[in-house]
């Protein structure tokens, strides 16, 4: 494959940002020690953390590579970039999900090996020895009788099998995972669902570019009370695209220090500066354009969803639900609303309302009439 990655000159810059992280991570270990001498819990503990996620600097990693390839929903290209380049810290701290997800981590572990008769042990940091600007924190790995891994072994919860953006063909919403494997008394797999979201998909993708073991399992713990295992296989052609989108970002990007073009995501909490216009590219023109275009399509089509909104609840009436044949076609039952009157309790109790009224900043897009 013809990488950027292979030019001298980014092995000479990726050689240079490898020893200044190095010299960071030695001070972020001095620090350590000290705190683990003083017997500091609570500071071992957040520069444990901190010295983890420090580790995480040096290469792309599986929880990363989504983001870089635009399917994350949590984050942007360009907020990784400023990430690895130290314009912004990694917010380090836990939340509730992760924290709980962490802690119940050896429980999920012992579930996947007694229902599949296998060992797991946990591992280092994996660096990819053919493309060194590829990392991985694996969870597990599956071991033969030589203690070489043959299975890489992901380990998630997740509140519930929710539905994902995608549609099947016939416009049916998809669930974001399968119903799992089956497995015999004896734990050999006799079938496959490899059915799980997208991003945990290329995250197990990326372990196995990583480490050269081709086939992942995807263990989870659904609502506290349903335990599932999905299995991806290697598949080349995906892995080539990635490997790809990967050198181009950890090269143009990290290497070079070029941000990635911004979404709205990463401007809409920046104070504009009032009287003073940008000038449009010619491709920008047409972005504009096209936006305009597609907003007038989604005007008609809310106005076309009205009108058939009232055909259907006008015939509706009083009844709960349209049938055909017995069949439920729609249901319009009740549902009870509380809402909080803010109006009239501004009238009401004046003081009150001004002492704890609160006013946030937002920006809003207006796409001119004359496009």
């Amino acid at each position: 494959m013809n990488l950027l990655f292979n030019q001298p000159h980014y092995q000479d810059l990726h050689q240079a940002r490898t020893a200044r992280l190095a010299e960071q991570q030695k001070a972020l270990e001095d620090q350590l020690a000290g705190a683990s001498t003083s017997g500091n819990e609570p500071l071992v503990k957040s520069l444990e953390h901190k010295l983890w996620l420090h580790k995480r600097l040096g290469g792309i990693t599986g929880s990363t590579m989504p983001v870089i390839l635009g399917l994350s929903r949590w984050q942007s290209p360009y907020s990784l970039w400023c990430e690895y380049t130290g314009r912004a810290e990694h917010d380090s701290e836990q939340t509730e999900a992760q924290e709980w997800g962490h802690r119940l981590e050896p429980v999920i572990a012992d579930k996947y090996a007694d229902l599949t008769h296998q060992e797991l042990k946990e591992t280092p940091l994996y660096k990819s020895g053919q493309y060194p600007f590829l990392a991985g924190s694996l969870d597990r790995v599956v071991t033969d009788e030589n203690n070489v891994g043959t299975r890489i072994v992901e380990i998630k919860t997740t509140a519930t099998n929710y539905d994902t953006d995608e549609v099947d063909e016939g416009g049916i919403a998809l669930k974001a995972w399968g119903q799992g494997n089956k497995y015999d008394d004896a734990g050999n797999l006799v079938q496959i669902d490899s059915q799980v979201p997208r991003a945990y998909l290329l995250q197990v993708m990326h372990y196995m570019i990583v480490t050269g073991i081709r086939v992942a399992d995807i263990a989870v713990l659904m609502n506290t009370n349903t335990f599932r295992v999905f299995t991806v296989e290697y598949d080349e052609d995906l892995a080539a695209a990635m490997i790809k989108r990967a050198d181009e970002f950890w090269c143009k990007n990290v290497l070079d220090d070029v941000p990635p073009a911004r979404v709205e995501s990463d401007v809409k909490g920046l104070t504009p500066a009032k009287g003073n216009p940008i000038e449009a590219t010619p491709e920008l023109v047409k972005s504009v354009a096209d936006l305009a275009a597609v907003q007038a399509q989604i005007k008609t089509l809310e106005t076309q969803e009205k009108a058939l909104r009232d055909v259907v609840c006008g015939y509706i009436g009083e009844h709960d639900r349209l049938v055909n044949g017995g069949r439920d076609l729609v249901t319009y039952g009740a549902c009870k609303r509380t809402a909080f009157d803010s109006k009239r309790f501004a009238i009401e109790h004046p003081d009150l309302y001004n002492q704890y009224k609160t006013s946030s900043f937002y920006r809003r897009l207006v796409v001119s009439k004359s496009n």
